[in-house]
């Protein structure tokens, strides 16, 4: 949102809708702080949006989680490592590795080729293709979706080169035809200065 407010793209015109991912137990809205204060300027770049949130224990509970195995595991993250971790994060990191998972045994059970997991261009197709339900929400990776490719910000909405024209430190260009001119331009004003007191004096 931040990018948006920045591009000027945070008007009337557009309407942002966000499903809000949570990182705490207390399903905490992008604009307040850990203490409950409301930080103004970021409440400024939410102010087109429409943020929907679930319950978190609504999304976890299907799965067999309670508050109580939250917090039951919360007190074990603080007995071993000396402070209070936060675990609603480490819910996205299973998901992601569950959708890992899945892809590379569909690609396993269709080859029996162990080396075609290492191929990352077959594992991210079979990515693709998946539907599953994670600990947090029923994900779904569709294939047929339409590729927005212009909103590159460049002046004619093209897709900016991987490598610029001159290189990244000018090595690729050379401004020895742009020197020489300069030279001969200020050589030449030179001359017709002196040439001009020449005449003019003497």
């Amino acid at each position: 949102m931040a990018a948006t407010y920045i591009k000027g793209m945070h008007t009337h015109e557009f309407v942002y809708i966000l499903p809000w991912l949570q990182d705490g137990r207390k399903d905490a809205m992008p604009w307040l702080g850990t203490g409950g204060e409301t930080m103004q300027k970021v409440k400024e770049h939410f102010s087109n949006t429409i943020v929907h949130v679930t319950k978190f224990l609504k999304k976890v509970e299907p799965k067999g989680l309670s508050r109580e195995n939250l917090d039951m595991v919360s007190g074990l993250f603080e007995v071993f490592l000396g402070r209070l971790a936060n675990i609603y994060s480490y819910l996205y990191l299973y998901d992601a590795l569950s959708l890992y998972a899945y892809a590379i045994r569909a690609l396993f059970n269709e080859t029996s080729n162990l080396q075609a997991i290492n191929n990352g261009s077959l594992v991210w197709s079979k990515m693709r293709r998946l539907q599953f339900e994670g600990c947090i929400c029923c994900y779904l990776y569709q294939i047929l979706t339409d590729a927005v490719t212009g909103f590159w910000s460049t002046q004619d909405g093209s897709m900016p080169l991987d490598e610029p024209t001159c290189g990244y430190r000018n090595e690729k260009c050379t401004y020895i035809i742009e020197i020489i001119s300069a030279a001969a331009i200020f050589a030449t004003a030179i001359l017709i200065f002196i040439s001009f007191i020449i005449y003019r004096y003497w």
